[in-house]
């Protein structure tokens, strides 16, 4: 019975890293770089309109805002890499444990070893998890109030009916 539930987990926890997470990352890897690049040809693009003195103001404020959410993008996208690391960590340390480990304790008793040695790793997966979910959050939150102080000193607002409206009044949906 040790060994079926060994072998049954070891091959959900392969499968759930390597289809699964690394599809994931992959995908979440070119999503990153792109607002990354986008976000590095915000900046140089502010830089160069230096002597614009109409958008002064608001050329310091939109560096500001590109900066912190590329420095969030940058996190973000480091914590989905180390979150990565954790899972394929703790899928060696388990497999390690139960089949090569002391071959002559008990199969259930290695996978309680192993279970438990896991238990702090998983902790701090969870503890990022919800960190990388605040940043990402964070974002949505911003960009939310960019989009309706935008809307609402333009004397328009963000309505379903204007989105199918017409191709004029899609500008804020």
């Amino acid at each position: 019975m040790g060994m079926l539930i060994l072998s049954t987990d070891l091959v959900r926890t392969f499968v759930a890293i390597v289809v699964h997470n690394t599809f994931a990352l992959t995908i979440y890897t070119v999503i990153a770089v792109k607002a990354i690049r986008a976000l590095l040809y915000i900046r140089l693009c502010r830089r160069r309109s230096a002597f614009d003195m109409f958008s002064l103001h608001s050329r310091i404020g939109r560096t500001k805002v590109s900066t912190t959410t590329l420095a969030i993008v940058i996190v973000m996208f480091l914590i989905a890499v180390i979150l990565w690391t954790l899972h394929v960590v703790n899928f060696v340390v388990e497999a390690t444990m139960t089949l090569v480990d002391d071959s002559d304790t008990p199969i259930d008793i290695k996978l309680a070893n192993a279970k438990s040695s896991i238990l702090g790793r998983l902790v701090v997966t969870d503890l990022l998890y919800a960190y990388m979910c605040l940043l990402g959050d964070s974002v949505i939150i911003w960009r939310v109030y960019a989009f309706w102080d935008k809307a609402r000193n333009d004397g328009s607002s963000f309505s379903p009916g204007r989105c199918s409206a017409g191709p004029r009044s899609r500008r804020f949906c």
